[in-house]
Formats: structure tokens, sequence, C-alpha cells
């Protein structure tokens, strides 16, 4: 699928911006890219380019590349052909949603030697259920995207560096308990014969906490262009900052990153903890900023790694899907819990068996998902058309 459509909205209505979405990802399977008509008929160079950012990753193209030489030497002695970078998030319903709300769980992976260019996979499950319950299938389907691309034919795949976001600290047990041993099952069912262990890094991304740093001079600023306000110093500390000691936990490893420049107030660093270190990296921190500027479509670093960023994203996208179920009150199907008491257990349960009725309901996700209850289309659980497998088309 190399093309895409210009979608020109008249409104920032999002009930219409959906409405585009779930036509062309879960029916018509086209690329499209959104934008309102007043904003492209300003026809300068960049809006433009930011449309062009857009379109390439959805069709299978790079917009850019890391530099190898770099990557190489904070891998150490990992090679970047013989592994993936995989990120993972779940987002959550807010308030004032529909009871039953599902939580979004999305899972991306690499599938080229320099690791910014993603494809993903979206389940539903229980909403407010923080560890990801399908991480196995997802993770299963992201190995067997990147066995399958041609850039990897000639490549066996040893390591895994994996960036998890969205988790708090007391949830981290959860990850090592849950969501690693399914990782580490998906990697031996896609290569049973393996004779090692996957080599797993697993590094939580933290952005919800309260530690800010400042810059003590206008030489560890930088300038910030306004148009109303002329040139003036930000006050924030310049994309780069590493620290690694004083305000850290003691245990496990982990780290403050600032990898962006923030445009207003002030910025908050990424804090990055490593349950797990298989890979041995030699400078995670380092990589970690590198793999800030795979983000497709910005030509700065992000606030946090790419790859947790784009299955944010993802996640997004699958809010979209479910916008025009959310908003219509009587649209089934409708949560319902039995008379009387029930435990908190009990109640996650009924969410679960709800987000599984959701999902397997083509008004509300789609045509294409199939868990094995449709007996006259293939084995699917992502729920967008085949056409957009081979691109970020979320993006």
């Amino acid at each position: 699928m190399n093309s895409c459509t210009l979608v020109l909205l008249g409104s920032t209505d999002l009930s219409q911006y959906a409405d585009v979405r779930r036509q062309a990802d879960l029916y018509s399977g086209v690329h499209t890219v959104c934008a309102q008509a007043r904003t492209v008929e300003r026809f300068d160079a960049q809006t433009l380019s930011n449309i062009a950012l857009k379109i390439n990753p959805k069709v299978g193209g790079i917009n850019h590349i890391l530099s190898s030489k770099a990557f190489d030497s904070y891998l150490g002695g990992n090679s970047r052909k013989n592994m993936i970078v995989l990120g993972a998030d779940v987002g959550h319903p807010g308030a004032g949603v529909k009871a039953g709300h599902p939580s979004i769980a999305c899972v991306v992976g690499s599938v080229d030697a320099y690791h910014v260019n993603y494809r993903g996979s979206m389940r539903l499950q229980a909403g407010g259920q923080e560890v990801t319950e399908h991480m196995e299938s997802m993770v299963e389907e992201r190995i067997r995207a990147w066995k399958a691309a041609a850039s990897n034919a000639n490549n066996d795949l040893t390591s895994m560096l994996f960036y998890r976001d969205g988790v708090s600290e007391s949830q981290f047990q959860a990850c090592l308990d849950h969501e690693i041993p399914a990782i580490k099952a998906a990697f031996k069912k896609v290569f049973p014969e393996a004779s090692k262990e996957l080599n797993l890094t697993f590094v939580i991304v933290g952005k919800r906490h309260h530690t800010r740093f400042y810059a003590t001079s206008s030489a560890t600023s930088y300038v910030t262009r306004d148009n109303k306000k002329g040139n003036y110093i930000n006050g924030n500390l310049k994309p780069g900052l590493l620290v690694q000691k004083i305000v850290t936990n003691k245990s496990p490893y982990n780290f403050f990153l600032q990898s962006h420049c923030a445009i207003k107030g002030t910025a908050r660093s990424a804090h990055y903890h490593v349950l797990e270190d298989g890979m041995k990296i030699k400078d995670l921190p380092n990589l970690t900023m590198l793999l800030c500027c795979a983000f497709s479509r910005a030509t700065k670093g992000v606030s946090y790694v790419a790859p947790a960023y784009v299955a944010d994203r993802l996640c997004e996208r699958g809010r979209v899907y479910l916008r025009r179920w959310n908003n219509e009150i009587d649209a089934k199907p409708l949560f319902k819990l039995p008379d009387g008491k029930i435990s908190k257990d009990e109640l996650m349960d009924f969410k679960k068996v709800f987000a599984k009725e959701l999902a397997g309901t083509e008004d509300v996700w789609g045509p294409n998902y199939n868990d094995g209850n449709r007996a006259n289309k293939p084995l699917r659980l992502n729920p967008w058309h085949p056409n957009l497998d081979a691109g970020t088309f979320w993006m």
C-alpha cells in the first residue's frame, strides 16, 4: 500500500476526525493524513514539510536514520542487526467515559537495522488494568514481522531492547512477574529451536514524577524564538542532561534523561528504570538519547524514547476507534453489573469479559478482528485493515 490520501477537515470536530479514521483504517484500508483546510491553505514550507513527514512512514518509508557508528558504540558487543527494539504502552479511559470503557494496550517493534521503522499491535483489555494482558501475542506478532522483513532475512534474532511506558514504581513487580515472562515466551514460540535464551533489556519509561532540573546560567540554557516576544532565554536545560545519582533511586539502575527542547513551561525529564539487562548494553543512557531522535514526525529529539512514544500514539488511535461507541449513550454493547456487592477482582473479571465483547462487535471494533469466533474470516487480532500492516499508518 504505497499511496496516501490527504483529507481536509472543515472544523476541529473530533467526531468528524474519528469517523474519517474509522472508515479509512477499519473498512477501506487506505492511508490518510488529516489536516485542517485553513492550515493547508497557507501552503507554506513548514506545513508541507510536516505533511510529508507524516506521509512517508505510513507507506513504509524512513524519514531519517540514526548514526550506525554511534549506535554500535553504545551497544558494545551487541549487534544492532540481530536485535529488535520494542515499545509498549497502555492507554486508560479518562473521566466521564462510558461505563465499561476498556484500556487499550499496544506494542510496536522495529523491522529494520536502524530501528526507526516500526509496526504495531493493539488489543483491548479491562479498563484500568495496567499489566498488559495480551503481551505474549503482541510481542509474537512483532517478532514475526521482524523475521519477515527482507532486511533481516539472513539475521538471527538474539537480543531485544524493550521500553515500557506508563508503569508506576508500585507496578514494577507485576512487570517482572507477568510481562517479562510473556515476552520471553513469545520469543520461544517464534524461535523454538533457539539454543540460547533471549538477551532482553527491559526498561520502564516514567514521565509522571515531580523531579525538575533547572539551568543555573544562560550558558546552560538555550534561546527560544517567539514572533511576539522576540528571542529570549528559555530557562530550561539544553537537551542531553543525564542524571544518574543523588536524586535517583538506589535500585534498580535508573537515570533521568532530558532529551528535548521544551517550548513552553518547565521541561520534564523522563525517568528510566532498568528491570532487566540481559543485553549488558555498554551505554544505555546515550543509546536511549539516540533513540529519542527516531520519532519519524520530528526533526529533533522528543521528550522520551521514540519506541514508547510511537506506542503511545497507537494507543491514541485506538481511542479514536472507540469514540463513536463512547459518545452514543445507547450504543451497544452496554456494560452491566449484577445486583449486589462485588469485589475488585470480580469487577476486573467483568471488565475483561466486556472488553472481549467489544472487540468482537463489528460496529465498535471493525470487521477485521477475529479471535476465532468468526468462522468465515482468517484469525486476526488487530482491528485495522490488513492493507495497513506494512507501514506506521497511525503516525
